[in-house]
Formats: structure tokens, C-alpha cells, sequence
């Protein structure tokens, strides 16, 4: 497992969403944003390892274009959806490559 403790940066996300519990350690438990939230972040930066980063997502979790948008859709800067939209199209390419 790979944890990386991100704090305020270049994406502001969304105030409210459900978080997803990937481990516990005793007292410790250990979440992420939704994979849709993730990637929608990753396509606001849109560097060639975020939209890595955002292949191997919709590679592991299925995600889609929708899925994906409708993150976007909550993003509290119209900055940042105006660029994660620009960048969506990367994950169609990423879709028609996994045989959707």
C-alpha cells in the first residue's frame, strides 16, 4: 500500500463526499476519495502522470466518462472543471484501449 498525505495544493475538492475505507490498523483507519473524485483531480492537473494515474483507475475500477463528469460536477472551482472537462477526452482514449 502506498499512502501519500495530500493537504491544501493546485485542486480544491469537493467539500462533501463519501470517503472510502481502504484500511484498518488498530486505531488506525486509513481513507481515500471516491476513485471518481481522484481522477477528476488528476485531470484538473492534466501532467502525462496524472493522466497515467487516471488510466490506471479506469483500469482498476471501471470507471467511465460519467462517472468522471459527475465528479467533476462537484468541484468547487470553475477553474478546475473547466479544466478537467478540457481533459476528460483522455479518458475515452483510455476506455477504447480497455475494449469498451
Amino acid at each position: 500500500m502506498y499512502i501519500q498525505v495530500v493537504g491544501p495544493g493546485i485542486v480544491k475538492l469537493p467539500r462533501e463526499f463519501e470517503l472510502e475505507v481502504i484500511g484498518r490498523y488498530d486505531n488506525l483507519t486509513v481513507v481515500m476519495p471516491p476513485p471518481e473524485i481522484i481522477a477528476a483531480a488528476k485531470l484538473v492537473r492534466g501532467s502525462e502522470v496524472d493522466f497515467q494515474d487516471v488510466a490506471w483507475w479506469v483500469g482498476q475500477r471501471g470507471l467511465d466518462a460519467s462517472d468522471i463528469e459527475a465528479a467533476i460536477d462537484l468541484f468547487p472551482n470553475s477553474r478546475d472543471r473547466e479544466a478537467a472537462r478540457e481533459n476528460i477526452v483522455v479518458v475515452s482514449l483510455v476506455a477504447d484501449g480497455h475494449g469498451r
